[in-house]
Formats: C-alpha cells, sequence, structure tokens
C-alpha cells in the first residue's frame, strides 16, 4: 500500500487520489480494528473519542460510520493545518497550526500531534503529513482559485477529495460544487421575494425569517445569505 517513493503531485485531483486512499487506508485498516482491539484494552483513546462524538455530535453514529468521520477529519484536519504551515510540516507541528476556534478539531490533534496515538496511527498520520509536506499545497489551491473553484478552495477541495474517497458518499450527502455567482443569484432572488412578496423589508435580515439548508454541505448558501 504505501511505497517508498513519494508521488510527485502538481494538481488537485493528483493530490485528492494520494489524499484519499490513504484515508481509505486508515478508515478500514486502523481506526476499525482499533475500536475492535480496545474493547479488550485498558487504555481506550479512539472509544473515548467515539462516545464524545456520539454525546456531542451524532448520537446515532455507529463506530463503522465514526471510522468514517474520524478517517476523514484527521486528512482534512492535516491539508487544513498544511495551508497555514511554512516549508517544515510533520504530525507533531499539525496541532500548532489548527485553529483554536475549533474544539473539537484541537482535542483530536492535540492526541495525534501531543500525546501518544497507537502505532499503526501514528504511521499512516506520518505518511498523510509527509505527502503534504512536500507537495506545494497553497500553489496548488491558488490555481484551483484562478480556476473559478471558489474565493475558499479550501471549502470547495472537499468535493473533489470526497469524489476520490467515496464517490457514493459523495452522491448520498450531495457534496456539489454551486459557481459563485449562481449563489449569490438565488440567495439575492430570494431575498428580494422576501421583501416583495411577503413585506420582509430586511428580507434574510428579518425576525420572522428561518433559514434552513438540510444539504447544507460546505454552507455556502447560508454563508451568502448571512451577507
Amino acid at each position: 500500500f504505501l511505497s517508498f517513493r513519494i508521488p510527485r503531485i502538481t494538481t488537485a485531483s493528483n493530490l485528492a487520489v494520494e489524499l484519499a486512499k490513504r484515508t481509505r487506508f486508515l478508515r478500514d485498516e486502523i481506526i476499525k480494528i482499533e475500536l475492535e482491539e480496545e474493547k479488550e484494552a485498558k487504555h481506550k483513546p479512539l472509544t473515548g473519542f467515539y462516545n464524545a462524538f456520539k454525546q456531542y455530535l451524532i448520537y446515532s453514529i455507529t463506530p463503522q460510520q465514526f471510522a468514517d468521520l474520524y478517517a476523514q477529519t484527521l486528512t482534512y484536519g492535516l491539508f487544513a493545518a498544511r495551508t497555514r504551515a511554512n516549508e517544515d510540516f510533520n504530525r507533531e507541528l499539525a496541532y500548532k497550526y489548527i485553529p483554536t476556534t475549533i474544539g473539537i478539531l484541537r482535542d483530536i490533534f492535540r492526541f495525534i500531534s501531543l500525546e501518544d496515538p497507537p502505532k499503526t496511527l501514528k504511521i499512516i498520520v506520518d505518511d498523510i503529513a509527509e505527502i503534504l509536506k512536500v507537495t506545494q499545497v497553497n500553489k496548488i489551491l491558488d490555481r484551483y482559485f484562478q480556476e473559478g473553484k471558489g474565493k475558499d478552495p479550501i471549502i470547495h477541495f472537499y468535493e473533489t477529495f470526497l469524489s476520490k474517497y467515496d464517490p457514493e458518499i459523495k452522491e448520498k450527502r450531495g457534496v456539489y460544487y454551486t459557481p459563485e455567482p449562481v449563489v449569490k443569484y438565488i440567495v439575492n432572488s430570494l431575498h428580494q421575494v422576501l421583501k416583495d412578496e411577503f413585506g420582509l423589508q430586511d428580507g434574510f435580515a428579518s425576525e420572522d425569517v428561518t433559514v434552513l439548508d438540510p444539504a447544507a454541505g460546505t454552507l455556502t448558501f447560508p454563508a451568502e445569505a448571512i451577507k
């Protein structure tokens, strides 16, 4: 599975492929197995995170779903951290670049970067970090931006990543990039409808308006509505 040669990555698609195959391995061969083995162990760090996810995020989450979510969180957390880092980057440094405003992500990376995660978990996370270290991530994202993939390519790259990681999940969750001009047009049109047809002078900003987006994805529409 793991090549001794670090692949040369120059495009968003190539990066997504390399991250996706490592994330699948992390999900299927590391996290699922570690969760099973922790049933007989005294020290249960991943089980602790699983229980926290159940308590604070998704009450009905299964171990399999947790393995998927946790694996994606690790990979995308490393990816986001790499965009904020200088040339030097590894698993231990990743925690430094996780925004302090994202508490649960900080907790996950405190464990991954500063504590003592299982050896198998260290190995694959180190490999993902090494891939990101030798890749000019910000140049790739800048090209992504220049191609009109949105003002926040870190968010919109997730569609590319998910299409390589698990196309079926991408389809089920409806993770598709909507061009920003289209988002603006739809939101502005609804804003005007609220004013003209419903007599709400402030449109989306009116107290009587509640914005619901059951397929919010990367929150592009709610974010535009807030503006």
